[in-house]
């Protein structure tokens, strides 16, 4: 009688679980394939605390397992194949070993999975399935009675199997009889006692209606409300016996031992695995009988509870791994305010003063195993129970915080200025990162804003011009960027006692270079004069008159790049994005009034204020070839 307590929930909870498994990877394309199912998931239960403090835990692996394959849709409503609908329906009646599963499955007209919300129901409907439901009926029945009872049963079925719970399937299968009458398994008794009436009445022996309802009411109330409490399994299986209705328990197995020795237990239990090992798409089965030997030899504190069609077990067993829910304590549990909900389990009373934390040394704790089984189907649990937390009280130690300083030069090289120019430099392409050490591991990485950084000169006009070239600019960390890093590491609770190994104020970070010349110096010999005006004519007709192009043109001058890129932005003197004969006449003029007139006259004066400068050419001076327009 074993294999329909404890090892048969077992292995019905493994058929079921092919149902469920089997239509939900179908409908929603989950799959698990790479996942061995062997002992150890029958008793793993993941350890985690989170940083808050909370100790969590879940069920065994198989509700994780299966979590997968239902959780991929948040709304369901499909039809399920009649191929899949009359497989999913002959497995749920096979692992009751029914006579005629084939012909009931045969017999599936359509089938429906709907969800929502995370709720997800399979609907099959069976038409005119005959005997075979009613066989179905029977087996359930004689769980409780021992009985034999034929029934025929004609009309369509409907099974709605839910699959709400991943681990759990539930179902109920409903007829109408010839009665008008609609029973399912809630109320098969009412059933079964018109059957009997009838036939009784039929051979006139009424009288013995009320005698046979009375051993029927009796075996159910014997296995009803019956409680059994042990430390091991052979005493409990001896309790089990004893308290199971005469015409099962003289056919149970003497011991325990027999039962899980026993060719038809293990037999059954084989074919649930290779039932879970058809789908392929969620796992590959190598559980054995010898498996839950092992288990439950451990097993202590054992509980067990039959009413009303419903059997529950629990048993607790080792936490081996007790080890791996130390280290996870003593990675949170540091501070008083994390350890309030583990009171409980302290061993000793405690009293924390100013200066000093709480550190996890020892964790006892062990798992608890739950077996249900019913009408609707079995379920597995494993969950683990905390017994006691040994606590030392430590003086806090002192954090010694370091700092590493990372700075990538982001800004743009090579641009071409005026040397009078006032557009700023753009340093907002520095990428800085200040990373945070404690005792050696990295704590955090704070990226650092722009504006804690300034250049050794802001614009072009800020240089100290010394004639064409190219000029190399220091970035260097502001004051006032230094104290608002101060301030920042002070609001997060770092001591920055030693942040000056890393940073401090105007230390230069990076370096970025630009080319400078003389507006109108197109000659590029830092002078203005009337050979710059030529220059600029020449290039004026090879660019605008003969069209030559960029790379035509620069061969022309025998210049190297960035020789001929200045050249380009230095005879554009207007800002207009060409060069015409205007720009020669403003050079001349420039030229005129400064050396030869003697009368001091700037660019501005010459040209306007509104061609003072022109940020656009800084990329590329070439953009008077039209290139870029």
């Amino acid at each position: 009688m074993k294999k329909t307590m404890f090892k048969r929930g077992i292995a019905s909870a493994t058929g079921i679980l092919l149902a469920a498994s089997q239509l939900g990877v179908v409908a929603m394309n989950a799959s698990a394939a790479d996942v061995t199912v062997d002992a150890s998931y029958l008793t793993d239960v993941p350890v985690f605390v989170n940083p808050d403090g909370y100790m969590e835990y879940t069920e065994g692996s198989w509700y994780n397992l299966l979590s997968a394959a239902f959780t991929a849709a948040d709304a369901l409503d499909t039809e399920v194949s009649a191929d899949m609908a009359r497989n999913a329906v002959k497995k749920l009646f096979a692992k009751y070993n029914v006579g005629g599963a084939d012909e009931i499955a045969a017999a599936v007209s359509d089938a429906t999975l709907t969800g929502v919300a995370g709720q997800y129901v399979l609907t099959v409907n069976i038409d005119e399935c005959g005997p075979a439901v009613g066989a179905a009926m029977a087996q359930k029945l004689a769980g409780v009675t021992g009985a034999d009872i034929d029934m025929n049963v004609s009309g369509t079925v409907t099974i709605a199997i839910d699959m709400t719970s991943y681990c759990t399937v539930g179902y109920d299968v409903a007829f109408e009889a010839e009665d008008g009458e609609t029973y399912g398994i809630a109320n098969i008794e009412d059933y079964l006692m018109a059957k009997v009436s009838t036939a009784l009445t039929a051979v006139g022996a009424e009288d013995k209606i009320a005698k046979v309802a009375a051993k029927i009411q009796e075996a159910k109330d014997k296995f009803s409300a019956t409680e059994i409490s042990a430390t091991d399994f052979e005493t409990f299986y001896a309790a089990l016996v004893e308290a199971l209705p005469a015409s099962i328990e003289k056919e149970a197995p003497a011991t325990f031992a027999d039962v899980l020795a026993n060719e038809k237990v293990n037999a059954k239990f084989d074919d649930a695995v290779a039932l879970l090992n058809d789908t392929q798409d969620i796992a590959e089965v190598t559980l054995t009988v010898a498996d839950i030997a092992d288990v439950l030899a451990g097993a202590y504190d054992i509980q067990a509870y039959f009413g009303n069609g419903y059997i529950s077990t629990t048993f607790s067993i080792e936490d081996d791994q007790n080890a791996e829910l130390l280290a996870a304590f003593q990675e949170y549990y540091t501070t008083a305010d994390k350890l309030f909900e583990l009171e409980e389990y302290f061993v000793e009373d405690y009293e924390l003063a100013e200066g000093y934390i709480y550190k996890v040394v020892d964790v006892q704790s062990h798992k608890e195993l739950g077996c249900g089984a019913s009408m609707f189907g079995a379920t597995y649990t494993a969950t683990r129970v905390i017994d006691s937390v040994t606590l030392e009280v430590v003086e806090i130690p002192e954090i010694v915080y370091t700092y590493e300083l990372t700075v990538t030069d982001g800004i743009t090289d090579n641009l071409y200025y005026w040397s009078e120019e006032t557009v700023e430099f753009n340093l907002s392409g520095i990428d800085a990162v200040l990373s945070v050490y404690a005792d050696g591991s990295l704590v955090e990485n704070i990226p650092l804003p722009d504006d804690c950084f300034y250049a050794d000169a802001a614009t072009a006009a800020d240089l100290e011009y010394n004639g064409y070239g190219v000029y190399t600019i220091g970035v260097n960390v502001s004051q006032e960027g230094y104290d608002a890093i101060v301030d920042l590491l002070e609001t997060l609770e770092y001591n920055t006692a030693n942040l000056e190994d890393a940073i401090f104020a105007n230390l230069n970070v990076a370096d970025f270079d630009v080319i400078v010349m003389e507006r109108g110096d197109v000659s590029l010999d830092n002078t203005n004069d009337t050979l710059d005006a030529i220059t600029a004519l020449e290039l004026y007709n090879r660019v605008s008159v003969l069209k030559y192009t960029a790379e035509e043109t620069q061969d022309a001058f025998g210049l190297n790049d960035q020789d001929f890129r200045a050249m380009c932005y230095a005879a554009d003197v207007d800002a207009a994005q060409d060069v015409i004969t205007l720009d020669a006449i403003n050079m001349l003029i420039y030229y005129n009034r400064n050396t030869v007139m003697g009368v001091p006259t700037t660019w501005t004066e010459v040209i306007g204020a509104e061609c003072a400068h022109v940020a656009e050419q800084h990329v590329d001076p070439l953009v008077i070839f039209g290139v870029l327009n």
